[in-house]
Order: structure tokens, then C-alpha cells, then sequence
């Protein structure tokens, strides 16, 4: 009898088993898995949520965000309008010379290059003594910083620069220092479930923010100055980027120096990419990620400086060691590399729209009837891109001194050839290579794209002289038919009298 019992029990319990495990699966959050995996995950959780916050003696800040806007033949109109709108045209103290609108196209016009800093752009209800530009902005901007660049005779760059209010910045870190607990995550259309941990959600609510933080550029832009990116379907593919400032930590550390295992919250903000990350030498912590991971189709740079490395006597700290300081020196150390970044994003877009109408024509050539759709595809393709072969042809000559002159030394290590390399040679490399291949390749499609319009044309011609011929035959075919038809009657009436 008791044998009976105990194996009744036994089967009971695994029936039992069976069940919770189904409903756990099937509802993971409700019924909750065995009390030895909550204790880990409690214990777990408890641990990842301790080194993933921010030291009490650390100032996390999100600083500002930045993004550069382009403006080439076809987009230029839209940045006159723009100008004109946001009142930054006209002179400024009385001197002809500080129209910027005036600036942007005299110097198109007569094939100059160079940079006009409106410097800081502030609300229109705080208007006061010296100060000259003002525009609407996000609610959790304190200020703009502009600057207008004359990249090429062809090709404009905007650079704005949003510094943020002081609750603003402190996204990040009310993010990392928020207690979060490891939950179910059930897949649609699957039986089991994902278990997102502590850090995992933390970076994940980290890039939410961050693209959200960006999207306050494109859409500034697509509201006031639109342009290439920002005035269509490529708002998303603006190039953007970002200040982290920290008090002592130092990131792009190699991991061989930095002993700080234990530490996690960096690299929940992604700014210990020591692979791919900048340096400059100038300030111990200060950096540049060039940001392209998560498949965007955009740059995102994300610079870090840690504050304690600059010096009390730096010259800007004439009322303290204020934060708009360290956006000022971003400002003038990334404006040139973020403007580069996006040109060498604008000659991608051109080599792309090359490969598009270059596969929907070789596609075309095998269909009839899309031969005239693609003859009007061609003609609103030289229509859009009237000015891109000028812009890479002019991208691809300008020279290393440019890039020098224009961009910070940031630097990185080669790994494979154990040597230094600095990020203005980097860019110029770069888009000399981007902006060859594109202008041969723009050469080479357009050539393609008149021999198939000559050959359509004629093979069009050739159809329709084809048609002309029949249709004349027909005619004759009539006329002789009608011709007998006459005689017949003729006869006939002739022998009835």
C-alpha cells in the first residue's frame, strides 16, 4: 500500500512538474520558473545592477548633440529659403560682409571654399546686446552653436550644435543607475522565450535614447533647413553625433592598461570601442567613436572627454570651469570632422543612385514595356543629379592639407602594422577613394545611359518606320481594292445601258 502511495505521489509530482513547466512557457512571467533560477537571477540581477551605475564621485553627462545637413545643386534653393525665413540673412554690426546668405552664394558662385561661424543661436524671447541670430528649438536646448562651410564650389554643409539644459543631460545616467530586474520576453510565433538581463536592457534603453537624441537634429533640419538628408526619405541617414562628458573616467583605454574589469556602465554607453575609437592626444579621456555598428545606414559620432583632464588654467575658464566650455571645444575641434563625414555620406548616396537606375535599366532592356518608363527614369535621374559628377569630381581633388587644416588629429593604432594613424589622413584617403570610384563610375553609367537612349531611340525608330511601312501597305492594299471596286462598277453600269 505505501509503495502504491509513494509512486501515486512521484506521479503526481511530475504531472505537476509538467504542467507549471507548460504554463512557464507558455505564460513565463506569470508562472515563474523553479526557486533555484529566481534565486540566481535575484542574486544575478542584484550584482549587474551594482556595476552597472554610476560612481557616486562620477558627473555622466550627455552634453549636446550635433548633426550636419548638405546642400548641393539641387538642395541649395531650399537653404536660401531657409535663411531667409529663420532671419539669419542680412548684415550683421553694420557690415556688408556678415550676410551669410550672401556669403553662401557669392562663394558658390565664384568657386570659393571656406567657413562662416554664426556662433551662438539663441531663443527669440532672449533677445539682448550682442546678441545676432536666433531660431525655435527642442525645450531641452539652452542654445545652438552654427556654423555655415563652403565644402566645395558645389557643395554646402550646415553643422548645428544643440547644448543641452542641464535635466537633459542627465538621461544617461538616470538610465544606468535605475535598479532593473531580469523578465520573460516571449517570441511570437515560437514556444519559448528570450531572458533579457540586467545590462542587456540597460543598453538597449541606452541606443533608444540615443537615436531618439538624434532625431532632435534631423528634424530641426527637416523643419527649418532642409536638404539632402533631412528633405526627404533620407531624414534618417543624417549624420549625427554626440558629447559624453565624464569627471575621471577615461575612455578608449586599451583593455592591457585598464584593470577596471568590474566596471560595466561604459561599456553600456558603447564608449570603450578602444578598437575603433580616436584619441586625442591632447587631454587624457578625450575621444571619437565613428559610430556605423546596428546596420545604420549614417555616421554617428560619439565623443568623450573627461573633465578633470582639462587644465584650470585653460583659457575659456575665465568664470569657471562652466560645461559650455567643453562644448566649445568640441564644437571647434569636430566641426570639420563631422562636416567631412558627411560628404563622404553624400558621395556614398550619389554612388548608390548610379547603381540603382544602372540595375533597373539593365533590367529594363529585357521587358518592352518598361523601355519608356525607363527612358523617363533616365531623364528624371540626369534631372536629380544634375550636379553630382561636379561635386565628386571636386570632392576627389581636394587635397590632404584641406583635411589637415579642417579637421582635429584625433589618432588610432594600425594593429597590423603596429603604426599611428591620424583621422585627417584617414578622412582624405577615404573620400579621395569614395569620390573616385563614384565620379568613374557616374562617367562610365552616364556613357551606358546615352548609348541605351541612342540605341532605344533608334530601335523606337526603327518600329515605328516598321509600322509606317505596313500601315502603308494596308493603304495601298485599300486604294487598289476600292480602285477595282470603282471599275467593276463602271463596267457594269456601262453594259446596262
Amino acid at each position: 500500500m505505501n509503495g502504491f502511495l509513494d509512486q501515486l505521489t512521484k506521479n503526481a509530482s511530475i504531472a505537476l512538474r509538467k504542467i507549471q513547466r507548460r504554463l512557464h512557457l507558455r505564460f513565463p512571467n506569470i508562472f515563474p520558473d523553479d526557486l533555484e533560477s529566481r534565486k540566481f537571477y535575484k542574486e544575478h540581477d542584484a550584482k549587474e545592477n551594482i556595476i552597472s551605475q554610476v560612481p557616486l564621485d562620477e558627473d555622466l553627462r550627455q552634453s549636446a548633440v550635433w548633426g550636419v545637413e548638405l546642400y548641393g545643386p539641387k538642395e541649395i534653393s531650399g537653404l536660401y529659403e531657409g535663411l531667409e525665413k529663420l532671419g539669419w540673412a542680412g548684415s550683421r554690426f553694420g557690415l556688408p560682409d556678415s550676410d551669410c546668405l550672401e556669403w553662401v552664394r557669392r562663394a558658390r558662385q565664384y568657386g570659393h571654399t571656406g567657413k562662416r561661424n554664426l556662433s551662438i543661436v539663441y531663443r527669440h524671447k532672449e533677445k539682448g546686446p550682442g546678441r545676432d541670430y536666433f531660431a525655435p528649438m527642442p525645450d531641452i536646448c539652452n542654445y545652438l552653436l552654427v556654423s555655415i562651410n563652403q565644402i566645395t564650389p558645389s557643395l554646402t554643409a550646415v553643422h548645428v550644435y544643440f547644448v543641452l539644459n542641464d535635466d537633459a543631460t542627465k538621461l544617461y545616467e538616470s538610465i544606468l543607475n535605475e535598479d532593473r530586474k531580469t523578465y520573460y520576453q516571449k517570441v511570437r510565433g515560437r514556444k519559448g522565450y528570450l531572458i533579457p538581463g540586467v545590462l542587456n536592457q540597460k543598453r538597449d534603453l541606452i541606443e533608444q535614447a540615443r537615436l531618439k537624441r538624434a532625431h532632435i537634429a534631423s528634424g530641426w533640419f527637416s523643419q527649418h533647413l532642409p536638404g539632402l538628408f533631412s528633405g526627404g526619405p533620407l531624414i534618417d541617414e543624417l549624420p549625427t553625433g554626440e558629447l559624453i562628458l565624464m569627471r575621471n573616467h577615461a575612455a578608449l583605454k586599451d583593455p592591457k592598461e585598464d584593470k577596471q574589469l568590474e566596471i560595466k556602465w561604459p561599456d553600456m554607453l558603447g564608449i570603450d570601442q578602444w578598437l575603433d575609437g580616436w584619441v586625442n592626444p591632447t587631454y587624457e579621456g578625450y575621444g571619437l567613436i565613428i559610430d556605423s555598428r546596428h546596420g545604420l545606414k549614417k555616421y554617428h559620432c560619439i565623443v568623450t572627454l573627461r573633465t578633470s583632464s582639462v587644465p584650470d588654467d585653460y583659457y575659456l575658464f575665465r568664470n569657471g570651469r562652466d560645461r559650455g566650455v567643453y562644448d566649445a571645444i568640441v564644437y571647434q575641434d569636430l566641426g570639420g570632422i563631422a562636416v567631412h563625414l558627411a560628404a563622404s555620406s553624400y558621395i556614398k548616396e550619389i554612388g548608390r543612385r548610379i547603381r540603382e537606375i544602372r540595375e533597373t535599366v539593365s533590367q529594363a532592356s529585357n521587358n518592352r514595356l518598361a523601355l519608356i518608363d525607363t527612358l523617363d527614369q533616365l531623364e528624371t535621374f540626369y534631372r536629380d543629379t544634375i550636379g553630382d559628377p561636379a561635386i565628386a569630381e571636386e570632392l576627389s581633388k581636394l587635397g590632404k592639407h584641406e583635411f589637415e587644416f579642417d579637421c582635429t588629429k584625433f589618432v588610432t593604432r594600425n594593429l597590423r602594422r603596429g603604426e599611428k594613424v591620424e583621422l585627417p589622413t584617414a578622412l582624405y584617403k577615404l573620400t579621395k577613394r569614395i569620390s573616385e570610384n563614384v565620379h568613374a563610375d557616374g562617367r562610365s553609367a552616364r556613357q551606358l545611359f546615352q548609348e541605351f537612349s541612342s540605341t532605344l531611340s533608334t530601335r523606337e525608330s526603327i518600329r515605328t518606320q516598321q509600322r509606317m511601312e505596313r500601315l502603308t501597305i494596308v493603304a495601298i492594299f485599300i486604294a487598289c481594292i476600292s480602285l477595282a471596286v470603282a471599275a467593276i462598277g463602271v463596267y457594269v453600269s456601262g453594259t446596262g445601258k
